[in-house]
């Protein structure tokens, strides 16, 4: 790190959904909004499908995309320590606008004690993040009280009666069981996963690419 080098703790936050879905983060205060983005998207697994946005101090920011809006400003080149953020400084990130997630993301503190020996690294969470594709909080919780465990297993006999009678293939059996294998597995956390491909990320191997992909659809 250089002289002025901060790090910086953040609290990300999926506002709207309870039990909630959160983020404890280090990142380097040199950290561009384009890396910020693709940095919350490794957290959540998503795959940087849909338009997104970040509010800071009132302004847009954000990677432009053919069919949303433009940014002022180039976000590869705006970093974090642009904006002065201090203790408890609060913005935003919004991300598939016809699902309308909104992240809360939070200052916690700026060179905590805490270190690591790589930076972006997650160093505390729960739950995996929604699927990108579910339109919004309040259809994920109405999904979640759907797929309780007596449902999924009930599913899970319909699919293989479905697939043994060849009412449905090897393709459609497998898609209707990663849906289910989200839903029993959606408190379970990966932590080690996910900054495996944080390391990989900052690094800026080109594996991370690979990597999301792979955990978005296990």
């Amino acid at each position: 790190m250089t002289q002025h080098q901060q790090i910086y703790q953040l609290r990300l936050r999926i506002v709207g959904i309870s039990p909630m879905i959160w983020r404890r983060i280090l990142v380097k205060s040199d950290t561009s909004i384009a890396n910020l983005h693709y940095i919350i998207q490794i957290l959540m697994g998503w795959t940087d499908e849909y338009l997104h946005n970040f509010k800071i101090h009132g302004k847009e920011y954000g990677i432009y995309k053919i069919g949303g809006a433009g940014f002022s400003d180039d976000p590869h080149k705006i970093i974090l320590s642009t904006f002065g953020l201090v203790n408890n400084a609060l913005f935003t990130y919004k991300y598939n606008y016809f699902a309308s997630w909104k992240i809360e993301i939070r200052v916690e503190d700026i060179d905590p004690t805490y270190s690591s020996k790589f930076y972006p690294v997650c160093i505390d969470g729960k739950r995996k993040g929604p699927p990108e594709e579910i339109r919004g909080p309040i259809k994920f919780m109405e999904m979640e009280d759907y797929y309780c465990n007596w449902k999924i297993m009930e599913l899970v006999q319909d699919d293989l009666e479905r697939y043994k009678s060849g009412d449905i293939g090897d393709g459609e059996l497998s898609r209707s069981f990663a849906v289910l294998h989200y839903w029993i597995t959606k408190n379970d956390l990966k932590r080690r996963k996910i900054n495996k491909t944080l390391e990989l990320f900052g690094k800026q191997d080109s594996a991370w690419e690979e990597r999301l992909i792979e955990e978005a659809v296990s």
